[in-house]
């Protein structure tokens, strides 16, 4: 994959990954070819994209703040499109800058990096079913009997 930065241009790797902190945020980055890193995509903002909601599994927030070309990329490349939610993109506000939620196209990136997107696939996995067994009621009393 060719890359441009503001700076020169890169012929790049994509690796797929997950942050430590979130393991069902997905990790993308740009490397290039002689493994030193370029850049990375999306950026660990967290899980939560309101309303109650959690991050889909292979969606990650696009770093605009340090590549400003970075969703001229994706497009190019076929790698994904902005996450929508009642018709308007998601998008999560940090400091000055609004990051916004892709959903990134799962076969492609499987295709670009199958080990690190089935790593990621597992993290995801993992992470969700801790956080429904958080949800869980299970050791909680039921609480219909009073109705």
């Amino acid at each position: 994959m060719l890359y441009k930065s503001s700076y020169m241009e890169y012929d790049c790797d994509l690796k797929i990954g997950y942050y430590a902190l979130d393991q069902n945020c997905m990790s993308l980055r740009l490397v290039a070819k002689n493994d030193e890193p370029v850049t990375s995509i999306t950026t660990n903002l967290g899980n939560d994209i309101g309303n109650g909601s959690i991050m889909q599994f292979c969606c990650g927030f696009v770093d605009v703040n340090n590549n400003p070309n970075i969703e001229q990329f994706i497009k190019e490349n076929e790698l994904g499109e902005p996450y929508m939610r009642f018709g308007e993109p998601v998008v999560m506000q940090s400091g000055f800058c609004q990051y916004p939620l892709y959903q990134f196209n799962q076969e492609k990136l499987e295709q670009l990096d199958k080990v690190g997107f089935e790593n990621y696939k597992n993290a995801f996995i993992n992470a969700l079913n801790k956080h429904q067994a958080n949800m869980s009621f299970d050791n909680e009393p039921d609480i219909t009997d009073d109705f």
